[in-house]
């Protein structure tokens, strides 16, 4: 029985960050396919509102590609909880 649990987490482990992976570079990469959208939700007080929606866009697709490898996931999560914070 505990096998079978621990080969569920593996599984649930990997689906989720497959999944998280997909979803941030798929929307890193609207950063840079429909920029509008992103400009026009900025909030006002950011002045360079286009630089921000590409540098956004960037570290959601590096930070979705990083968390893919063992290797990378510790810093492809810092630069997801960096953007997140920010």
């Amino acid at each position: 029985m505990l096998s079978w649990k621990n080969s569920f987490i593996k599984n649930y482990k990997l689906i989720t960050i497959l999944v998280m992976s997909f979803l941030y570079v798929f929307i890193g990469v609207k950063h840079f396919t429909n920029p509008q959208y992103f400009i026009n939700i900025t909030p006002p007080q950011i002045e360079y509102k286009s630089f921000a929606v590409y540098f956004t866009g960037a570290l959601e697709v590096l930070g979705g590609l990083l968390i893919l490898s063992k290797k990378t996931r510790k810093t492809g999560s810092y630069i997801l909880i960096f953007l997140l914070v920010v």
